[in-house]
């Protein structure tokens, strides 16, 4: 992260994981350390997947949502009794 904090230099900078291993206070307090934003994801609570964690961590927040996933349980659910929204 060091590394990628020196090439970007002031450019403000969101860092998004994919893997609980990362999942530590060393990471966040990097994180705090070189001012890079944590990317909050909203996805599926599947195992294996990254739980919802919100925490500031830098100038910039960051929330991703999986809004077409919910489009399709949306679509799905509509066609069920008929209708459309």
């Amino acid at each position: 992260m060091r590394r990628l904090h020196d090439g970007l230099g002031d450019l403000a900078t969101v860092v998004e994981f994919r893997n609980e291993g990362w999942l530590t206070d060393a990471t966040f307090d990097l994180l705090r350390e070189l001012q890079l934003g944590f990317c909050c994801v909203d996805e599926p609570r599947l195992k294996g997947l990254f739980p919802p964690i919100a925490k500031a961590t830098g100038p910039v927040a960051y929330l991703r949502v999986f809004f077409q996933m919910n489009c399709v349980v949306i679509c799905l659910m509509s066609s069920r009794d008929g209708r459309r929204t």
